[in-house]
């Protein structure tokens, strides 16, 4: 049992199924009210462990997702189920009081000097005021920022943001990994554009011809595609040769019997 005299608030979540204690032992308790609170073995879902030395301003977003607890001149944010902590926001005096907005995407602090500021909740309205810059798309996916659709957006945004030969090459590599052949053509294509690259970004090339062979083994388009897409073929050939790729790594690409009964693959290759 909980000893009264320790309780220093008491908050229910908005569908009224948690409820949050926060105790003068420096613990934040999360209870499930829909449980057996009666049994001599009931226990909190979630119990927060950093300090709350002052935690009578406590509270859960509109959504429960998210419990906040007051700490002098810092709010400690965790996840209401799990205790595992989000955020700690820190003011340049003791917290007041604050509140939720109704649609749980911002905390708005008061201090006692008066000050009101309002937070974002959502997470990566968070990452982005905590970091300096922008996040970089592998940092949003170790922080778990966002789901892997918005991530995979804002890593597309970074790209195109600084369209280089690089950022094309990735590009390419999203298109197939969604299955679009089309796109990472196109992709590749931009890429080997920005050249002529030096010999250490082969690969550009390289990959231009086994994605374009595909495309022409799949039968993909019309005559007139299929002739643009075994010239641009031979456009990359020329360049990959330049690069020093091998004829036997050039030989063993998938789908090159494409270009093969060229007469300009033989002539090509025998230079």
């Amino acid at each position: 049992m909980l000893d009264p005299a320790q309780q220093l608030r008491l908050r229910t979540s908005p569908d009224g199924r948690y409820l949050m204690i926060t105790l003068a032992d420096l613990r934040a308790l999360i209870w499930d009210l829909e449980g057996d609170l009666t049994s001599p073995n009931a226990a909190p879902v979630a119990e927060y462990t950093d300090p709350v030395p002052s935690g009578k301003v406590c509270g859960f977003t509109a959504d429960g997702r998210l419990a906040w607890v007051a700490c002098n001149n810092e709010v400690h944010i965790f996840e209401a189920l799990t205790a595992r902590p989000f955020s700690i926001l820190r003011l340049d005096a003791e917290v007041a009081d604050a509140c939720v907005s109704a649609d749980g995407s911002v905390l708005v602090t008061l201090t006692v000097d008066g000050s009101a500021q309002r937070w974002p909740l959502d997470p990566i309205g968070v990452a982005k005021r905590r970091a300096q810059g922008q996040l970089e798309p592998r940092e949003l996916a170790k922080y778990q920022i966002g789901t892997p659709d918005e991530r995979l957006r804002r890593e597309r945004e970074l790209l195109l943001s600084r369209p280089t030969a690089q950022a094309w090459e990735r590009l390419g590599q999203i298109d197939l990994e969604q299955g679009d052949l089309d796109g990472a053509i196109a992709c590749y294509q931009a890429a080997c554009d920005l050249g002529p690259h030096p010999p250490k970004c082969r690969g550009f090339y390289v990959r231009r011809i086994e994605l374009l062979c595909r495309r022409l083994t799949a039968g993909g388009g019309d005559a007139k595609q299929q002739r643009a897409d075994r010239d641009h073929a031979f456009e990359a050939l020329a360049q990959a040769l330049r690069c020093k790729v091998s004829h036997e790594e050039l030989l063993a690409l998938p789908g090159i019997d494409a270009l093969r009964s060229d007469q300009r693959f033989a002539e090509m290759m025998a230079r």
